[in-house]
């Protein structure tokens, strides 16, 4: 898990990961129909899921695409206005 700090792709998986691994707590909790400790898996839970819904909200273009004007670029209309978007036609950023 401390990976996903220097290595942000690795954060999903986990969290991911974590989610399966308490969500199938719960339901073996409930399976055992020890309703009473249903609750305490899905504590730990709520701040994986929180964090990993904060992280996906969170996502910034991915580098290297880029989005702005090229100030060199007039795309062929001889000035008359901003080159061709970002790579696949379609600009992404914000």
């Amino acid at each position: 898990m401390l990976v996903g700090l220097v290595v942000p792709v690795a954060g999903v998986p986990t969290a991911v990961g974590l989610l399966l691994y308490f969500t199938g707590a719960a339901i073996t909790v409930a399976r055992a129909k020890w309703y009473s400790h249903i609750p305490f898996p899905l504590v730990y839970a709520a701040p994986v899921a929180g964090a990993l819904v904060l992280d996906l909200v969170s996502r910034r273009p991915v580098a290297g695409l880029s989005c702005g004007v090229s100030g060199a670029s007039s795309g062929g209309r001889g000035g008359a206005g901003p080159g061709p978007p970002g790579p696949g036609g379609a600009c992404r950023c914000p």
